[in-house]
């Protein structure tokens, strides 16, 4: 059995898919402090800044979708990787 790493440790940014309505999966770069979102249209954008306890909280979030909203969307610069 292979462990992928924890999204919060260095190294390779595993790719976390969500059951969300939203959002279809995302990785983090704990280094760098970049968020990848990409959503179920299947866009990607890249958040600028975002602290681990942030991204924890989406993760955690019983709703992504308004985590995202409220905590994400629009306290972020972001840029349209994909």
């Amino acid at each position: 059995m292979t462990l992928k790493p924890h999204p919060l440790q260095p190294g390779p940014m595993p790719e976390i898919h969500l059951l969300s309505a939203v959002i279809r999966k995302v990785a983090y770069d704990s280094d760098a402090r970049r968020l990848y979102v990409t959503f179920v249209n299947r866009q990607t954008y890249r958040y600028e800044g975002v602290s681990p306890d942030t991204f924890r909280g989406l993760l955690a979030a019983p709703s992504k979708g308004d985590y995202f909203n409220t905590a994400i969307r629009g306290n972020y610069s972001f840029h349209k990787v994909a």
